[in-house]
């Protein structure tokens, strides 16, 4: 028997940023936004982090921790696993790595 979410939780590369996802900032920002409107549905805050790849595979990955024993790979499922806070976690997360990538690149450029 082959467990999905154990299967996923290997995969670290789709969790790792890379240069590309500096791309997709503004994306993030509409993410913060979507976070602070008590009106918003759960199919539109996942359909905006499906275009976020690597915060799509980090929320999969945190769920597959609280869950490891049922499937999380679809999007819905591992937000309503992880919640609002889980999703909050995980974006600061994203977001300082994000910054760490972005003043390392600049630091490169800058040599």
């Amino acid at each position: 028997m082959q467990i999905k979410s154990k299967t996923f939780q290997t995969k670290g590369d789709d969790c790792k940023i890379r240069p590309s996802d500096l791309q997709r900032l503004d994306l993030v920002k509409d993410l913060l936004a979507l976070l602070n409107d008590p009106y918003v549905g759960p199919y539109k805050l996942a359909e905006t982090i499906e275009h976020i790849p690597v915060f799509a595979a980090r929320c999969r990955r945190e769920a597959a921790l609280f869950r490891p024993r049922s499937e999380v790979e679809d999007i819905e499922r591992a937000l309503n696993v992880i919640g609002n806070r889980g999703i909050e976690k995980v974006l600061l997360e994203l977001l300082e790595d994000m910054t760490i990538l972005n003043a390392d690149l600049e630091g490169r450029q800058a040599k």
